[in-house]
C-alpha cells in the first residue's frame, strides 16, 4: 500500500493528540485507530501500524515505572505471561472475521469504551499484600484482556487498572505501573504477528511513533498544570467526530445486517457520550466528609474538606 501526503496530515497529528490524551487520561488508542481508518487504511493495517508506535511508548513507559520502584514484578510477569498467548490469539480472531466485520465491530464499541474511560474511579489509597489465589487471578487477567489487546486494543491499559485495583488490591499508581509491561506483551505479540501477515507500513508508522513520543511529552507537562478537565472533554469530542464519520463510511451498504448494527448504533452512540458529557458536567459531590459520589469530582471534595479544616468554609455535618 502507498503511503500519500494525506494518510500524514490526517495521522500524525491525530496520532499527538492522542498520547497527550493517553499521557494524563488514558484511551489514546480510541483516537488513534479510528483516525488510521480515515485515512484509508483498512482495519488490518490500522491495527498493524496501531500497535507499532503503542509499542515503543509502552515500551518508555515501562521502563520508567520499572526505575521507579512501583511495578510490583511478580503480578506483572504471571499477567504478562498468559498475555501473550491471549494477544496472539485476539489477533488471530481479528484477522480470521475480515476487515468488513471489524470496522463494524469498531464503530459499536469505541463510544462505550469511551465512556468506560472518562468514568472510571480511583482504586484505594494503598495495595494490599500479595496472596496466593492472586496467582489464578492475575494469570486470568493477563489472558483475558490479552485477547482483547489482540482483537482490538484501545483502553487495555485503563482494563487492566481497573482489575488490578479491583481484585489485587493495588493502588493507582502500582497498577499502572503493574499495567505497563502487561500491555508490553501483548503488544509485542500482536506487533509481531501483524508484521508477519505484512500489515506494517514502516513509512507511515516510523513518523507516527516519534509523534507518539513528542505527544507523550506533551501530556506528562499539561497533567503537571492540572489540565486533565479540558483533555477529557477534548477526547469525547473527538470520539465524536470520528464515530459519526466512520459510522457514515458504512452506510451506502445494502447488507441487511450492517443497516440493523447502524440504525442501533447511532441511538447507543448518542446515548452513551451524551451522558458522559453530563456526568462529567453536572454530577454534585456531597459535601459530607469522608463521602464522594463515585462520579463527582474527587479533587473538588477533598479541596472542601481542607478549606473546612482550615476555618475557611464552614464544616459540614455529618449524613445521616
Amino acid at each position: 500500500m502507498l503511503v500519500t501526503p494525506q494518510m500524514y496530515l490526517i495521522v500524525l497529528p491525530m496520532v499527538f493528540l492522542a498520547a497527550a490524551v493517553d499521557a494524563i487520561a488514558g484511551g489514546g488508542g480510541l483516537i488513534t485507530l479510528p483516525a488510521y481508518t480515515l485515512a484509508g487504511l483498512n482495519y488490518d493495517f490500522a491495527s498493524g501500524n496501531n500497535k507499532f508506535s503503542s509499542t515503543f511508548g509502552t515500551l518508555t513507559a515501562t521502563v520508567r515505572y520499572w526505575r521507579s520502584g512501583k511495578l510490583q514484578a511478580k503480578p506483572a510477569l504471571i499477567a504478562a505471561a498468559l498475555a501473550l498467548p491471549g494477544s496472539w490469539l485476539g489477533t488471530r480472531a481479528a484477522m480470521a472475521l475480515g476487515n468488513r466485520v471489524m470496522h463494524i465491530f469498531m464503530v459499536c464499541v469505541i463510544p462505550v469504551v469511551g465512556a468506560l474511560v472518562l468514568l472510571r474511579g480511583k482504586g484505594p489509597e494503598r495495595s494490599r499484600p500479595f496472596a496466593r489465589r492472586d496467582i489464578y487471578i492475575c494469570a486470568a487477567i493477563g489472558l483475558v484482556i490479552g485477547f482483547y489487546d489482540g482483537f482490538f486494543g484501545p483502553a487495555t491499559g485503563t482494563f487492566l487498572i481497573l482489575l488490578f485495583t479491583t481484585y489485587l488490591g493495588m493502588d493507582m499508581v502500582s497498577a499502572s505501573a503493574t499495567a505497563k509491561p502487561v500491555n508490553l506483551f501483548s503488544n509485542i505479540a500482536s506487533l509481531a504477528t501483524r508484521i508477519v501477515a505484512g500489515n506494517v507500513l514502516f513509512a507511515l508508522a516510523i513518523p507516527a511513533m516519534c509523534c507518539s513520543i513528542a505527544g507523550g511529552w506533551l501530556g506528562a507537562k499539561l497533567a503537571l498544570r492540572k489540565c486533565a478537565g479540558f483533555i477529557r472533554k477534548m477526547l469525547l469530542g473527538v470520539l465524536t467526530i470520528m464515530t459519526v464519520k466512520l459510522a457514515m463510511d458504512l452506510l451506502p451498504s445494502q447488507n441487511l445486517v450492517t443497516g440493523t448494527v447502524l440504525l442501533t448504533t447511532f441511538p447507543v452512540t448518542g446515548t452513551v457520550l451524551l451522558t458522559t458529557f453530563l456526568v462529567n458536567k453536572t454530577v454534585p459531590v456531597t459535601r459530607c466528609k469522608g463521602t464522594v459520589h463515585p462520579l463527582g469530582d474527587a479533587w473538588r471534595a477533598g479541596r472542601h474538606e481542607r478549606e473546612a479544616g482550615r476555618g475557611l468554609v464552614a464544616k459540614q455535618k455529618p449524613c445521616h
